[in-house]
């Protein structure tokens, strides 16, 4: 066997072994959450809870914190990938009304290309866009 016969053999065996890996991965799923109360002395003490999904290209993820006194947050974030298509985002938002996310959108083009958009919310409304296409 020669060096080149024997390279040829390595690399077609990784290769195999990548997209099997890679095809179980995107029908695995799962799903977790938890949650806590801690309590502490003069009535102080939170409340979180976490929830995670995953499964056929698409994941969902929430969090919450409220605290005794009123304060806290959520936050949710997910996406979904198929067929050459992406889509994200994440979202934020305080008890006091403040809120900030960003979301994007992505599409494989079928020619080596891909186009984009991404858009951003600050939690003092400020906001931006950008758009573009990359590849070859």
């Amino acid at each position: 066997m020669t060096l080149r016969q024997f390279t040829t053999i390595i690399v077609s065996t990784l290769a195999i072994a990548a997209s099997i890996s890679t095809a179980e991965a995107r029908n695995r799923s799962f799903q977790y959450s938890h949650s806590r109360n801690v309590q502490g002395p003069n009535g102080r003490g939170l409340h979180s809870s976490y929830n995670a999904s995953r499964g056929g290209g698409q994941a969902a993820m929430t969090r919450n914190v409220q605290t005794n006194d009123g304060r806290g947050f959520s936050s949710q974030r997910g996406y979904q990938a198929q067929d050459g298509q992406f889509h994200g985002s994440t979202s934020h938002v305080t008890n006091s009304g403040k809120s900030w996310g960003r979301s994007t959108s992505a599409t494989a083009n079928g020619d080596g290309t891909a186009t984009y958009h991404r858009n951003m919310t600050g939690p003092n409304g400020g906001s931006a866009s950008w758009s573009g296409t990359i590849g070859d």
